[in-house]
């Protein structure tokens, strides 16, 4: 009996002893929250002095996927997945981590290039990319022109609105010898109050950014580019708003660019991207909101750049879009663009665009406070 007492006891104790060096952590797993947002834009487009012929535009539609979690200390983290059509094909987008709490916000990963503030009420974020962005200027990829790889930290001075930036990124170069690492970084300040208050205060939303990028060639290793804009409420009527957006980029350029180098049939893309010009962009925009909701908004775009090598470009860009049903739209545009002093083979070019939008947002898991959703990283056609 006394060898059986025995025996329990250095069998407990062994027992003890290995659980003690041997413990495990306990992982419990928390599933992330997941948003899924996307927006299918299809239009009728009629270029009547080029082709004659109309034809199908899906230009613009996306669809993304965000995956995040609240951290054992501060703050969340997460990650991005989006693809987007781009020239009949498929490409990643979005494709980036991402950290924020209420003093900072930082991403990594390929995202939207910061190089404009303000989205104007056009149908797709490139219809007049040349006036409204900082361009590429190694590569002629209408692409690359928006996206690239990038790393990013904002410091939110109050924790509401304003916010300090600064990134470091790589724009896509498409040419040889094409530099390794970043080739691009820039600076920014910008006033961003929050969506519940758009129709409510007089500034929407404002800033500065300062943009250098890496010079494929040439004498000078960077060009540099200064814009600056935003948008104010005409009126604070949050059923019938007037608003007015304004912007502006000063690109210092890079010397040895000619006239005949802006009219470069391979390279003319980049080559007013790395030219020395300046841009002018205004909007006026109406939105009805009956009830709060909106159902139409009608806008009047105007972009004016010239280059300092010789020629400009002028827009004038009238859209409408009526809302038939929770985020399906009907969206019209019409763009002219005038060419002066040798700058295109022709005076002027004209679009007709006609056709249908289907955007979609969708949250599973739901346990965290909003503070920037996942369609804003997308072109907010409608405001």
């Amino acid at each position: 009996m006394k060898q059986k007492s025995l025996f329990i006891v250095v069998l407990a104790t062994a027992i003890g002893w290995s659980g003690s060096t041997q413990a495990l952590e306990v992982d419990r797993e928390v599933m992330p929250r997941v948003t899924i947002g996307g927006r299918l834009i299809t239009t009728i487009d009629s270029d009547y002095e080029a082709s004659g012929e109309p034809g199908i535009n899906m230009g613009d539609s996306s669809l993304s996927v965000a995956f995040d979690k609240r951290l054992f200390g501060n703050g969340v983290a997460g990650a991005v997945l989006g693809i987007k059509e781009n020239e009949g094909n498929v490409a990643f987008h979005q494709m980036h981590v991402f950290y924020w709490n209420q003093d900072l916000e930082m991403k990594a990963g390929r995202t939207d290039l910061p190089n404009t503030l303000v989205e104007f009420p056009l149908v797709r974020d490139h219809d007049i990319t040349s006036m409204t962005h900082v361009g590429n200027g190694s590569s002629n990829d209408e692409y690359d022109q928006l996206w690239g790889e990038v790393f990013s930290a904002d410091w939110v001075l109050d924790q509401k609105a304003q916010k300090l930036g600064i990134w470091a990124g790589t724009r896509r170069n498409t040419f040889a010898g094409a530099p390794d690492g970043f080739d691009s970084y820039g600076l920014g300040y910008r006033y961003e109050p929050s969506e519940k208050y758009m129709y409510l205060n007089r500034i929407r939303h404002a800033g500065i950014i300062l943009d250098a990028q890496k010079d494929r060639a040439g004498s000078n290793p960077y060009f540099h580019s200064i814009v600056a804009g935003g948008e104010i409420n005409l009126s604070t009527d949050p059923r019938r708003n007037w608003s007015m957006a304004v912007q502006g980029i000063v690109n210092s350029g890079v010397s040895g660019v000619t006239l005949a180098d802006l009219n470069d049939g391979t390279n003319a893309v980049s080559n007013r991207a790395r030219a020395k010009s300046s841009a002018l962009v205004a909007a006026i925009r109406f939105t009805d909101r009956p009830h709060l909701l909106t159902r139409l908004q009608a806008g009047l775009t105007v972009g004016y750049k010239t280059y300092d090598a010789g020629g400009t470009e002028m827009s004038i860009v009238p859209s409408l879009l009526y809302r038939i049903g929770q985020g399906v739209d009907v969206v019209a545009q019409y763009r002219n663009t005038q060419y002066s002093d040798g700058l295109s083979a022709v005076d002027s070019t004209n679009l007709v665009q006609v056709g249908l939008t289907f955007s979609l947002g969708a949250k599973y898991n739901d346990s965290i406070g909003e503070r920037d959703s996942i369609t804003n990283q997308e072109h907010g056609y409608i405001r």
